[in-house]
């Protein structure tokens, strides 16, 4: 349980920077 927990919250982080990359881009373009 923990296991997974921690893969999501990794998953979740990766997700979140990834959007903001493409947020930044969207302002700056």
């Amino acid at each position: 349980i923990m296991l997974q927990r921690a893969a999501e919250d990794m998953f979740f982080q990766k997700y979140r920077t990834f959007i903001g990359v493409h947020v930044l881009l969207i302002i700056l373009i």
